[in-house]
């Protein structure tokens, strides 16, 4: 299992496949995310917050057939907004 960083024009996000949905919980425990009690857009969400007001908020998305469980992180600021590019490009 590895992050990917994904991009298109004006969003980037962070994104993983995992063979079970108990793997996806296990790991964003493990990352300090904090499940949410409601689905997001129906998907079941993880939720991260920063002390500078940063958050993120991390999709679990269905599983269709025996693929892998898809899982995308999606970066907001203090103001809600959704980052454009990852900190990460040059």
């Amino acid at each position: 299992m590895g992050w990917a960083i994904k991009e298109e024009e004006r969003k980037f996000w962070l994104e993983a496949n995992f063979l079970t949905g108990w793997g996806v919980d296990r790991e964003l425990q493990r990352s300090r995310f904090v499940r949410s009690p409601e689905a997001l857009y129906g998907f079941k969400s993880y939720m991260r917050y920063w002390p500078d007001g940063i958050y993120a908020v991390a999709r679990i998305h269905p599983r269709e057939g025996v693929s892998r469980v898809k899982v995308t992180i999606s970066y907001y600021n203090n103001k809600g907004r959704r980052f454009r590019r990852s900190p990460l490009a040059g």
